[in-house]
């Protein structure tokens, strides 16, 4: 950081997932929870005749997918370990492919046994994960459960970033990207860093916001937390 003063992290996600991230900084950054958006439940027809697995992308597609339905005993492959543990922590099946969607893909193809895969996702989502699935010959198809929506901005986004105080601000998706941006406005700092979970997340931002945002080593969580601690003195 260019700046002598303590930075704070600045926190976007949905209040819950927001505030499991933030267990991991205890005592040792000044941590400020501020959500962009709210994880709300859609209602869509969820029909599981013939299928034979369920992909899931995201710990909230897991548990909307728990409330939504008593079937436990279908294999699941989720993209990365937390969702994995949360499916299992749910009574599901599950496997990881690891942090990509690249990966998800190759593991389904490998171990799926036959039906259709189902991908339970939000309705702001990135990756055909089914549509790369169906080109690669199995019968896949995605239904949107819950929506990400965007809330009105907190008191404490603004307050953060009139501070003066240096701001670590990380983002996981295109759209936390998408929405961080319009939160911010026209506010543009170099004491601002975007920790960014992948390469896509990054290519979110415009190109200014682009040269404050590093990219994680993997898309995980706790590849995240080295990038955001490479910019703070525990």
């Amino acid at each position: 950081m260019p700046d002598n003063a303590a930075p704070l992290l600045l926190l976007t996600r949905p209040a819950p997932q927001s505030s499991r991230f933030a267990a991991r900084f205890t005592g040792r950054i000044e941590v400020v929870i501020a959500p962009l958006q709210e994880i709300a439940p859609l209602e869509p027809r969820l029909s599981l005749d013939g299928v034979g697995a369920l992909i899931f992308t995201s710990e909230n597609g897991v548990r909307r997918f728990a409330d939504m339905s008593d079937r436990r005993d279908l294999p699941v492959f989720c993209v990365g370990d937390h969702t994995a543990e949360v499916a299992q922590a749910a009574g599901l099946q599950a496997r990881s492919a690891g942090g990509t969607a690249a990966e998800l893909v190759a593991l389904v193809q490998a171990a799926h046994t036959g039906g259709r895969v189902l991908h339970i996702h939000g309705r702001h989502t990135r990756g055909d994960v089914a549509g790369l699935l169906s080109a690669a010959g199995l019968e896949a198809r995605g239904v949107a459960t819950y929506e990400q929506r965007a809330c009105a901005r907190p008191a404490a986004f603004d307050g953060t970033l009139s501070r003066g105080r240096p701001v670590i601000a990380p983002l996981f998706s295109p759209r936390s990207a998408d929405l961080f941006v319009k939160a911010m406005g026209q506010t543009r700092t170099a004491r601002l860093v975007l920790p960014c979970l992948s390469q896509p997340v990054r290519a979110a931002l415009p190109m200014d916001l682009q040269a404050l945002a590093p990219v994680s080593e993997t898309p995980d969580a706790a590849a995240l937390t080295a990038t955001i601690e490479g910019h703070f003195s525990p």
